[in-house]
């Protein structure tokens, strides 16, 4: 029976595109969904507009649920085109941000580079190879926040525990005392 189900909320769904009303569509999945417990399928169904149109949360507007990418039982936030322009533009936009996070510490990417395999690609502290940035494996430049001299790469998680710390060793010993169970 669940099968079933299945296949008839499906054919509904697929049936709003060619203008079936919407709201009939979202009452027959609200009734459908409380029958086997899944409110996915609601979340789905309200996020069709009028005739089952999506709305595009870059451009606003509103378009054929094909032009969305399928993302688990919804729709996609961006249209296929808007996320394709998004896709174009995400590596200019990392290019830049890495130069502003270098011209802001006073170093250029040959230094950063050199830095990098002067400390084989690794955090100073923990020695981990994963970076801050997931995507691009790449690791954090570490200042002392006084002199806004540069100390080394660092992870992001390394980088964040000496921000929360101050910069302070009396308080870095405290806390290496206290892991040690002194």
């Amino acid at each position: 029976m669940l099968s079933r189900g299945m296949v008839l909320l499906n054919t509904t769904l697929s049936e709003t595109r060619y203008g079936l009303h919407r709201n009939h569509c979202i009452l027959f999945i609200e009734l459908f969904a409380n029958c086997i417990g899944n409110t996915d399928d609601i979340k789905m169904a309200k996020r069709l507009g009028k005739n089952g149109r999506v709305r595009c949360a870059k451009c606003k507007r509103r378009k054929a649920p094909h032009l969305f990418h399928k993302m688990g039982n919804g729709f996609q936030a961006y249209c296929i085109y808007c996320d394709l322009r998004r896709q174009r533009t995400a590596p200019r936009k990392e290019q830049q941000r890495r130069r502003k996070t270098l011209r802001k510490y006073g170093i250029t990417e040959e230094q950063y580079q050199e830095m990098w395999l002067k400390q084989n690609g690794t955090c100073l502290i923990c020695k981990t190879t994963k970076g801050t940035d997931e995507r691009t494996g790449r690791l954090s430049v570490d200042h002392d926040h006084l002199t806004d001299k540069v100390r080394g790469l660092l992870c992001g998680r390394c980088n964040m525990a000496i921000g929360l710390l101050r910069d302070d060793p009396t308080l870095a010993r405290r806390v290496a005392d206290y892991l040690l169970g002194g």
